[in-house]
């Protein structure tokens, strides 16, 4: 528990928060299921599992990540008003999307693509 150190533990160095942070962004993007997973389990009383679904969404805040750096905390280099412009095509500019950051969840706000496994 770092709490009882007054959070100074060593292990609590800029270096390893960055890692962390940086971990939690690809899982909370990039790295995310793609499927759900069903499991299936028990002796006395068969119990299934279901992870990594997406549907129905219970989060909103996916969209946010689009404008934001790795840490979540300050704009991207990325304007809004250049990636969504539909001069370049129906979905904006194509370099400035991936298979996470789409126009479809940054431009139109689809939280359903944006949706965190739960």
């Amino acid at each position: 528990d770092f709490a009882a150190e007054n959070f100074q533990s060593k292990w609590l160095n800029q270096k390893n928060k960055l890692a962390f942070i940086q971990c939690l962004y690809h899982l909370r993007t990039r790295w995310r299921h793609r499927e759900k997973e069903i499991f299936a389990g028990g002796i006395h009383y068969p119990t299934l599992v279901t992870a990594h679904h997406t549907w129905p969404p219970v989060s909103t805040s996916g969209a946010k990540l689009c404008w934001l750096d790795q840490l979540g905390v300050h704009r991207n280099s990325i304007e809004p008003s250049d990636c969504c412009d539909q001069r370049y095509g129906p979905k904006g500019r194509p370099d400035c999307w991936d298979e996470y950051f789409t126009y479809e969840l940054c431009c139109v706000g689809d939280v359903n693509l944006a949706e965190m496994p739960h």
